[in-house]
């Protein structure tokens, strides 16, 4: 198994993807859901497998962001 097939070892947090996107990934195993709320909307992140979530989401750097696990609203750690 290749170092990129491991969810751990691709950052956590916010990653712009320089085209429009944002990446935005989590650590989050317990929840049983997890979402990133930007500009007012919320986004459900997948699971990637290792308690690790995700989302490629239209968003800029720069843009606030909230994760929001199971209706709780938490700012990225």
């Amino acid at each position: 198994m290749s170092a990129a097939e491991y969810a751990w070892e691709r950052a956590l947090g916010a990653v712009p993807g320089g085209d429009g996107t944002v990446e935005f990934r989590v650590w989050a195993p317990y929840p049983g859901r997890v979402d990133v709320r930007v500009r007012g909307a919320d986004h459900e992140l997948r699971p990637e497998g290792h308690g690790i979530r995700s989302a490629r989401i239209e968003a800029a750097a720069g843009d606030d962001y909230l994760f929001v696990l199971d209706g709780r609203e938490l700012p990225d750690p």
